[in-house]
This record gives structure tokens, sequence and C-alpha cells, in this order.
């Protein structure tokens, strides 16, 4: 693989770049504080603004490894870093991240039982994936 890090990707209707300390606030005011939000998640929900502080600030130290990315987007990992396949899981509760999988082109490849936590405490993951040569194929 050709990693390459966590680089702007730009869409006529999505950016996706690197964090910066601006984001701080805004992401504890509407993800990592918020206990709807975080039900699905492996962290517990932010109990004050410190922790999403202290999480940003190690993520953006990081963003100097050419091997650190913070976001996924299928088009990037095929085509630029040359990943064979990629993978999600949700838990199976969370029905919505499911058909956001899907859209993106993953295949439900089963359920694995007790396979994952969250904030709901263990529980059974679906796993999705896409291969490269599925997505070269569908393109």
């Amino acid at each position: 693989m050709k990693h390459q890090g966590t680089v702007t990707l730009e869409t006529a209707r999505l950016t996706l770049r690197k964090f910066n300390t601006n984001d701080i606030a805004p992401s504890f005011r509407n993800w990592t504080g918020d206990n709807k939000v975080t039900e699905f998640l492996r962290w517990p929900t932010h109990a004050n603004i410190r922790i999403t502080e202290n999480v940003l600030t190690d993520w953006i130290s990081k963003y100097i490894n050419s091997d650190f990315y913070q976001w996924a987007i299928i088009t990037f990992f095929f085509e630029q870093v040359g990943a064979k396949r990629i993978e999600s899981q949700h838990d199976p509760e969370n029905v919505g991240s499911g058909k956001v999988m899907e859209k993106c082109g993953l295949i439900f490849e089963g359920t694995l039982r007790n396979a994952d936590w969250n904030n709901r405490g263990i529980v059974d993951a679906k796993m999705y994936a896409i291969l490269a040569s599925d997505y070269y194929k569908n393109k």
C-alpha cells in the first residue's frame, strides 16, 4: 500500500479534511458529547469538552504519519492508497448504518455473534465489505 495520510478530499457536495483545533467545540456539541450520537460507538460520551480536546489534539498530532486516517472514503482508498478490501461493521440495532454501507457499495457478509462492543455492552456485529475488484467492476 502507498499510504498518503489524511489528505483533503473535495466533491461538489462533500469535503473531507483533517481535524483542527477549531473543531473541538462543534465536535463536542454535535457529536462526542451527545449520548444519542455515541450510543453505538466504542467509546463513552465525553463528559466534558476537555476530553474532546484531548482526543482531537492527539489526532492532530498523528497527521504527520502517512498511515494515519481518521476518515474513510471508498474512491480514495482504492484509487489512491491501493487498498484491496474495505470493511465495516455495525451493531444490528443501528439499522441506518447498514443502509449507509450498502449505499456505498459494501456487501453484507454475515453477522458475527458477540463480536463487538459499544456503549450498550457486548453486541453482535453485522459485517460488510467491498473489494477493489468489485469497486472497479461497478465503477
